[in-house]
């Protein structure tokens, strides 16, 4: 048996190092400060001033069962394809385009996203555009580094 501590009352193993599907990414700002925003609910300390909260997104880890199986939807029909022509046809584009679908099937939730005074559901259309909008660009960058990083995914 594989062990990495003993204890007295039980022996630990490799379920310590078990990856969770799911784990929260708290946003950075480009210059690597977290990135916080007013509240939404405006909330107060006790002296009166604005209580900051941070923006955080719930990710789904990319070899999830469902993220593999979301990978997969999108691939066979490409294979498929490829078989029946003899080549496969893959372009930039959809290679990018695949990242974003990615990264938004990946997306469970998110807390905290308020932009032009809307506080943003985290739902497919909104987290695309969030994803697509110039101006976030890094947090697109943030979300795609996070989910290709177990290490995010340990403890939770």
């Amino acid at each position: 048996m594989l062990s990495i501590y003993r204890t007295e009352t039980q022996m630990l193993g490799l379920d310590q190092y078990a990856l969770a599907d799911t784990a929260t990414l708290t946003l950075l700002r480009p210059d690597g400060r977290g990135l916080t925003i007013p509240s939404p609910t405006n909330e107060k300390d006790e002296a009166g001033e604005d209580v900051f909260v941070h923006v955080t997104i719930e990710l789904l880890r990319t070899d999830s069962k469902q993220a593999v199986q979301f990978i997969h939807s999108k691939q066979n029909p490409r294979l498929a394809a490829a078989a029946r022509k003899g080549r496969i046809k893959l372009t930039a584009e959809e290679l990018t385009a695949d990242a974003l679908d990615l990264c938004v099937f990946c997306t469970r939730g998110w807390s905290n996203v308020v932009i032009g005074g809307e506080n943003l559901a985290p739902n497919a259309a909104n987290v695309r555009k969030l994803y697509l909008n110039p101006q976030f660009s890094f947090i697109f960058d943030q979300v795609k580094e996070f989910i290709a990083e177990d290490n995010n995914f340990l403890g939770n």
